[in-house]
């Protein structure tokens, strides 16, 4: 079976879902609760769900995003609707980079900074205000993200590496070779 994992794909993938799952949640949602909340209600969903897949792809038990992802709902139920956003970026990167990638310090920080916070500027900077502004804002954070997994910063490898063949496939190609030479 091919277990290879596509960061990149999966991450360009995710965030089209999510784009597209964006318009009626954002249809549905603001009935029940106000328009803001339901945009980072939704927000917090998606770095849920891709936390998920961080937690599969870094080889990391769903354990240790737990207090991260609690912490920002708090925040978000709880806290100032404003300091919101740059704290679930915040914790974008937090779980991306210091707890499923395991990077050093250093090499993730730069890393967050130029794409994490980068994409993040750069969706704030455009400040979409209509449903489908914001939801091909969603699809361009995903599409950034994505760029992660290409640069070499420190980057892991998250492709399993070839079986080595067994000890009784090496000693018998190594007779062939001593015979045969």
């Amino acid at each position: 079976m091919n277990n290879i994992q596509r960061p990149v794909r999966s991450t360009i993938l995710f965030g089209l879902f999510c784009s597209i799952g964006f318009l009626p949640a954002m249809a549905a949602l603001p009935l029940w609760i106000p328009r803001q909340l339901a945009f980072l209600v939704l927000g917090w969903c998606c770095l849920g769900i891709y936390s998920l897949m961080l937690c599969r792809w870094g080889g990391k038990s769903v354990n240790v995003i737990l207090f991260p992802l609690l912490m920002t709902a708090a925040v978000i139920f709880l806290g100032n609707w404003i300091t919101a956003y740059p704290i679930l970026l915040a914790t974008f990167c937090w779980i991306r980079s210091g707890i499923c990638m395991q990077q050093t310090p250093f090499k993730g920080f730069i890393k967050e900074l130029s794409i994490g916070f980068g994409g993040g500027l750069l969706l704030y900077h455009l400040d979409p205000h209509s449903l489908f502004g914001r939801s091909l804002s969603i699809w361009l954070f995903f599409l950034l993200q994505s760029l992660y997994f290409l640069f070499p910063i420190g980057a892991r490898s998250l492709e399993k590496p070839a079986p080595q063949p067994d000890p009784f496939e090496q000693s018998r190609q190594q007779a062939e070779q001593i015979l045969g030479g």
